[in-house]
């Protein structure tokens, strides 16, 4: 399973952040010039929160403000902090615990943030986990329980053959049965009968 640590890695920005007392049009600069939906707010070096979209359009948009008349420091919300060894599991837990609902958490190493992980970034990582789950293991399970609605299905059609699982995959038939697996697994993905 992945932690926050390696999705942070992965993405390669590292810390994009502001100050306190930074304008929010500054910051929404740096947010649009690297395409991003917030940015950690740190004073000395030390994580004091985070600003995001969501920020600006409840806090300035809706009650009529400039975004170069404000600072950064009166708009900004809390951060919520999460160390690199947590997992995306543990980092879903906490985005959608009751009260709390965050849409980013900083990653840090307890003195330096090392990054910022979004819900888009979690939701992604943990389809990616799921995806290899799948192809590593739900392949195999597939491939077995098609071979034995096969071999019962075989069983019952009065040919008389007696095909199994070991005639099924048997020599020039491994392609055959791996079109068969192929086939079923789409419809299956799709919800189709099986033809």
């Amino acid at each position: 399973m992945s932690t926050v640590g390696q999705l942070v890695r992965a993405g390669g920005k590292g810390i994009l952040s502001t100050t306190t007392t930074a304008s929010v049009f500054a910051a929404l600069e740096t947010m649009a010039h690297y395409d991003v939906g917030a940015l950690v707010v740190l004073e000395d070096g030390k994580v004091v929160g985070l600003f995001t979209e969501r920020d600006y359009a409840r806090k300035v948009t809706l009650r009529g403000r400039s975004s170069r008349d404000c600072t950064v420091g009166e708009l900004m919300g809390e951060a919520v902090m999460v160390g690199p060894e947590r997992t995306i599991q543990d980092a879903l837990a906490m985005m959608a615990s009751r009260g709390r609902r965050v849409r980013y958490l900083v990653v840090t190493d307890g003195t330096q943030p090392l990054g910022l992980v979004s819900i888009g970034d979690v939701v992604k990582s943990q389809m990616e986990d799921q995806q290899h789950l799948i192809e590593t293991y739900g392949t195999k399970a597939a491939r077995t329980r098609y071979a034995k609605a096969l071999t019962r299905q075989d069983a019952g059609d009065g040919d008389g053959d007696d095909d199994d699982l070991d005639d099924l995959i048997a020599g020039n038939e491994v392609d055959v049965f791996n079109a068969h697996i192929e086939r079923w697994l789409h419809a299956v993905h799709a919800k189709r009968p099986i033809l």
